[in-house]
């Protein structure tokens, strides 16, 4: 701020001085013009007493005519000249007055910007002034602030050991739960239950999916120590005694697979007559699926009198059991 008043300053200063030199020019070509005007208007006399000069000479008495021509002439000449100068210092005059208007309209504008420039400085100090003044009230309480902190900070490291402390007993608390509940009497075994229901009822959503659409589905419930087996039929009874035959087959199938697979993986596993009780159409449904078992199982066994069920897996690799004169033979 205080750079741009002061050259603002200067430039004022020498836009002062630079008018004042161009009204001092302005006023000598005035003078000059004046002069100029006057000398002007004395030989424009002498003109007009000469043309007035017509007759006989008051001295001489011999007449007036062609012995006037020459000085006339020359006053012409003369008067022409000085009205040659006149207009020259009349159109300077008014050229130097020109820029002198132009030059003092920027030393106004430099002015008003250098009084504005003036009034910005005198509030930027007040609030200058008014800044220390708030700075040395606030300064007087940063020793009690500066304690405050460190006070804070202090508090803060001791409450996050504490934190740390609580989580850690939160952990140990956790652990020993869950050691009483595993390891009392009936809790080993609630254990073990708790952990497989959740692994059995994905299996049998699985095999639900994939033998039923969805339709018959089975569910495995945590019962004390026990585990429980609920059915569900959204076309049929609500109980396992509610279901026909083939639909009894159907969730027998997807329970077996269930716990097969969770709780005695194998990479072989034999099916002994699983169309038993279904009709063609769930049969043929059960045939489909047991093309995706091997996914699970690795390779299946099944054995079956089904036509529905031979048909759909005619893909598949046969071994076909004839029995003749009380002698089975098999053909491959």
């Amino acid at each position: 701020m205080e750079w741009k008043v002061s050259a603002l300053k200067k430039k004022v200063e020498i836009a002062c001085q630079a008018s004042k030199e161009e009204k001092e020019e302005l006023d000598e070509l005035r003078r000059v013009h004046d002069k100029i005007e006057v000398r002007y208007l004395d030989l424009k006399a002498q003109l007009f007493r000469l043309s007035k000069l017509i007759g006989n000479c008051p001295t001489c008495l011999r007449p007036v005519g062609k012995e006037i021509e020459g000085p006339k002439a020359e006053l012409q000449s003369l008067l022409f000249g000085v009205a040659r100068k006149m207009t020259s210092a009349v159109a300077a005059r008014g050229k130097k007055s020109e820029v002198f208007m132009e030059n003092l309209r920027a030393f106004e504008h430099m002015k008003g910007r250098l009084e504005k420039l003036l009034d910005l400085k005198d509030s930027v100090e007040d609030r200058f002034h008014s800044y220390q003044t708030e700075l040395a009230s606030e300064s007087a309480s940063a020793k009690v602030e500066s304690e405050l902190k460190a006070t804070i900070n202090k508090s803060q490291s001791k409450l996050k050991i504490i934190v740390k402390a609580l989580q850690q007993t939160e952990r140990e608390k956790i652990f020993l739960e869950y050691c009483i509940s595993v390891l009392s009497r009936a809790g080993l075994p609630a254990h073990l239950a708790y952990q497989l229901c959740p692994m059995l009822n994905a299996a049998a959503q699985q095999y639900s999916k994939m033998l039923t659409g969805g339709l018959l589905s089975v569910k495995f419930v945590l019962d004390g120590t026990d585990i429980d087996v609920q059915v569900t039929n959204i076309q049929g009874g609500a109980g396992l005694l509610d279901q026909s035959n083939g639909e009894t087959r159907l969730l027998s199938i997807i329970t077996g697979f269930a716990l097969r697979q969770v709780l005695a993986p194998c990479n072989v596993i034999v099916l002994d007559e699983p169309g038993t009780g279904l009709d063609a159409h769930n049969a043929r449904v059960f045939a489909r699926a047991m093309k995706r078992i091997p996914e699970s199982f690795g390779s299946v066994l099944l054995t079956t009198h089904s036509p529905a069920i031979i048909s759909e897996l005619e893909d598949c690799h046969h071994l076909q059991v004839v029995k003749e004169n009380r002698v089975s033979h098999i053909e491959v």
